[in-house]
């Protein structure tokens, strides 16, 4: 479902990667701005965010493929009253957190709304983070969309500790007609009531932010992490009743082996189906014929024993049935039940004057003395044609084999006799040159090995000399390289990115299963920011060895430098790169060695 104009959502699988994907079929004049806003949101990567898988256009159609939604909305939650203050100060904290990290790459959301904000069991998404403010048109300096996703994150505190929106109209962000919105907190004056038998800190920053005109309250998302920190573990929600229109997760999806299969989500027309079908070829990244075209009997459809009585013409369309049309296939390779890109539902079958398809039987009908059809007169051609495509099929296999076997054959008559040692079988005799059947020479160059990382430890030698034995985070350190980047390892939080002088670096070494020659790292992190030294050594000499390559964090940083043989590397932390909340310390989600 989708609650913004111009935007179609529907849902997909991805029969490359065996999952579900969420399309947003965006139209209108803000299609570009959106698609320009989604790229840039892809280039985001956080458990908390929905991440955008794919964005382009075919046929016009612009569209934007991202991960299924997951979770209970919190509009539903809220409703259910499950949630008390410190539980709303931990849902805002995790969306603030997560904003913060995009705000770092240049990234806002500018739609923030209940409806954008979903929970997991213990986990907080937001989705839209891009593609909503883009659709809805705003267009903001960097400050400026900073401190409205910040008000827009106080609102929504407000919003979970009364029920009612004490931001911005929601009406600015071209809401679908009829969308349920929750009533609005301000008093006639412009500020918000206050929320009743809440913290004093929770009810200051939201009646202080919210006002009609303040310009108090926090700047970034960061600042509103900073008010709301510590929060507890949030606490599963109760689940939801299941949606008709979204199948549970984990349901089996029917689907075929010529594309993937397209489930609307909401009600729209065969124009989002064209442009769905163009958008999961896309997500799916691999090519698939369309399915055979014509109209397709509904399954399990009842024969009636009587032929039905005349009803009255239908004055539009025939209802179209999911998955009778013709398939269109797109450019992308995946295919959808529409007849056009924008046209209408296809016909139902031709039918008789009985009121049946052509070629099927009334129930009762038997054959005439002449061993004809009794269906007034008409000559059924199925056996004819089962017979003749059988007859191909059976000459197609005969002319196959003897293409194949007669070659074989000729050629095993005309070798040589090879068991007999007479010289007069040599090249030199038959009058071959020698260098028409040359001859393998045994190579000397070894198989290239493929670097791949056996295992990893974090280290702190300056700690553990003055009698720190806690270390950086060692329970953690198989989440670097366990192939799930929604995990990291991470150091501790200093003071300062010097380590608050403590220390002048920190590690975390790499131990490949065998010496391999390597020439790029990347690391992929939550972080931007301060400096890290990819050394040439061992856990025993962290700082020693050569530099491989050196510099900062931003997020995803790759790393390049002269191929180099080495069984195991240090990755050496001078400086401490920021994490999203701002704190001062190194999240590795992965590296990634070749």
């Amino acid at each position: 479902m989708t609650d913004l104009v111009d935007v179609e959502a529907w849902s997909a699988h991805d029969t490359v990667l065996d999952r579900q994907v969420r399309i947003s079929v965006v139209r209108g004049d803000s299609a570009g701005a959106a698609l320009d806003a989604a790229r840039r949101a892809a280039l985001i990567s956080d458990s908390r965010l929905t991440r955008v898988l794919d964005v382009g256009a075919q046929e016009g159609v612009s569209y934007v493929v991202t991960e299924s939604f997951r979770g209970t909305p919190l509009t539903e939650v809220v409703e259910a009253g499950q949630l008390s203050a410190d539980q709303a100060r931990a849902v805002v904290g995790e969306a603030a957190a997560a904003l913060e990290a995009a705000r770092r790459r240049g990234v806002h959301h500018l739609a923030l709304r209940p409806s954008c904000v979903r929970i997991d069991g213990r986990d907080v998404i937001v989705t839209g983070l891009g593609l909503d403010g883009g659709v809805a048109g705003r267009r903001l300096s960097d400050d400026a969309a900073s401190r409205a996703d910040s008000v827009g994150l106080v609102a929504l505190l407000y919003y979970i500790l009364t029920t009612r929106w004490g931001g911005a109209p929601l009406d600015d962000l071209r809401l679908t007609a009829g969308n349920p919105a929750p009533l609005s907190a301000t008093r006639r004056d412009g500020t918000p009531v206050p929320p009743p038998d809440v913290p004093a800190d929770l009810a200051a920053l939201t009646t202080s932010t919210l006002a009609l005109g303040s310009q108090s309250g926090p700047q970034v998302p960061g600042d509103v992490v900073a008010d709301l920190e510590p929060w507890p573990e949030l606490a599963p929600p109760a689940p939801p009743t299941p949606i008709a229109s979204e199948p549970p997760r984990g349901a089996p999806v029917r689907q075929s082996s010529r594309g993937p299969r397209i489930h609307r989500t909401s009600a729209f027309g065969a124009a989002g189906a064209g442009a769905a079908a163009g958008a999961a070829g896309a997500a799916n990244a691999a090519g698939a014929v369309g399915a055979p075209t014509g109209p397709v009997p509904t399954q399990h459809a009842p024969v009636p024993t009587r032929p039905p009585q005349p009803t009255a013409p239908q004055t539009g369309p025939p209802p179209q049935q999911p998955g009778t049309g013709p398939a269109r296939t797109s450019a992308f390779g995946a295919s959808a039940a529409s007849t056009t890109q924008f046209g209408a539902p296809p016909a139902a079958p031709t039918q008789t004057s009985a009121g049946q398809p052509l070629g099927a039987a009334p129930a009762g009908a038997g054959a005439g003395t002449d061993g004809s059809s009794s269906t007034g007169g008409r000559f059924d051609p199925t056996w004819i044609v089962i017979a003749l495509a059988a007859l191909a099929v059976i000459l197609v296999l005969v002319w196959s084999l003897n293409k194949v076997f007669s070659p074989f054959d000729s050629t095993v008559d005309a070798a040589p006799d090879v068991s007999t040692s007479d010289e007069s079988a040599a090249p030199e005799d038959t009058g071959e040159e020698t260098e028409d059947e040359p001859t393998e020479e045994p190579t000397s160059e070894a198989p290239v090995v493929v670097p791949e990382i056996d295992d990893g430890d974090q280290l702190d030698p300056q700690g553990e000399e003055a009698g720190d034995t806690a270390g950086e985070h060692p329970e953690a350190v198989e989440r670097a390289h366990d192939g799930q980047p929604e995990t990291f390892w991470y150091t501790r939080t200093y003071g300062s990115p010097q380590f608050g002088g403590l220390k002048d670096g920190v590690g975390y070494a790499v131990e490949l299963k065998e010496p391999a020659e390597v020439s790029t790292v990347i690391l992929d992190t939550n972080n931007t920011g301060g400096n890290v030294e990819i050394r040439a050594t061992d856990s025993s000499d962290p700082t020693g060895g050569d530099v491989l390559a050196s510099g900062s964090l931003d997020g995803q940083t790759e790393f390049n430098f002269d191929a180099t043989e080495v069984d195991t590397f240090v990755l050496w932390f001078t400086e401490l790169p920021q994490a999203a909340d701002g704190g001062n310390r190194v999240e590795l989600k992965e590296i990634i060695v070749s």
